[in-house]
């Protein structure tokens, strides 16, 4: 019984490392969009992955359900269960808004756009949040809860760097050169929301380290 318990379990961990492993490809297909890389093949190649993690979460979620139903795992073995749950509701989201992001950063490399007047912060933006979730899923592999707490405390800091961002926009006086810029606004200021959203999902999955390795459940409260 112990050995079939132990197969279910490898099963789950290695179909998410297959999901984590192809969410870490989708934010560095991602970095190169924000970078300038206006090559087509990337946001193909997004979207394929994109198919992948959710094809991966319905994988993970049936065999959580056979684990907890056939195995009656312990209470070590169920509070991971009950992490990878948490967790791979928020990968899919983090997933969508890389897809959603990479489709108006294409849209964006389509003409002459307002782009390269902000390319600089989204970049600094994106940054931060891809450290974040990269962090945050190497955490949850090591269970190291130090690291979980320092991707939650980072998380005011994406807040406000969206805000400035945001601000900027309002603020500054766009050239006349740019024909598309009212488009251009909305795609850039849709991109920063995006980016900020990744690091919340971030922030989600450090929380299920923290339920992982403590036992805590402290959504909502990180005093």
């Amino acid at each position: 019984m112990n050995t079939i318990r132990q197969e279910y379990l490898n099963r789950l961990n290695e179909e998410f490392k297959n999901m984590s492993d192809t969410l870490i490809e989708q934010l560095e297909l991602l970095s190169l969009q924000i970078n300038g890389n206006n090559d087509t093949n990337l946001f193909e190649k997004i979207k394929i992955n994109e198919k992948s993690i959710n094809k991966s979460e319905v994988i993970i979620r049936e065999e959580i359900v056979n684990t907890i139903v056939l195995n009656s795992p312990k209470a070590s073995d169920l509070r991971r269960i009950i992490a990878y749950f948490d967790m791979i509701g928020d990968m899919e989201r983090a997933a969508d808004l890389l897809y959603n992001t990479s489709k108006r950063m294409t849209e964006l490399f389509e003409k002459d756009s307002l782009y390269e007047l902000y390319q600089s912060d989204v970049t600094f933006l994106y940054e931060k949040a891809n450290n974040m979730i990269q962090n945050a899923i190497f955490a949850f592999l090591r269970e190291d809860q130090d690291i979980a707490k320092n991707v939650i405390a980072s998380d005011d800091i994406v807040d406000k760097l969206h805000a400035d961002l945001q601000k900027k926009m309002l603020s500054m006086t766009i050239p006349e050169k740019y024909p598309h810029m009212l488009a251009d606004s909305l795609n850039i200021g849709r991109i920063s929301y995006n980016i900020e959203r990744i690091g919340d999902s971030a922030t989600n999955i450090a929380e299920a380290v923290i339920f992982l390795t403590e036992g805590k459940d402290i959504k909502h409260n990180h005093e």
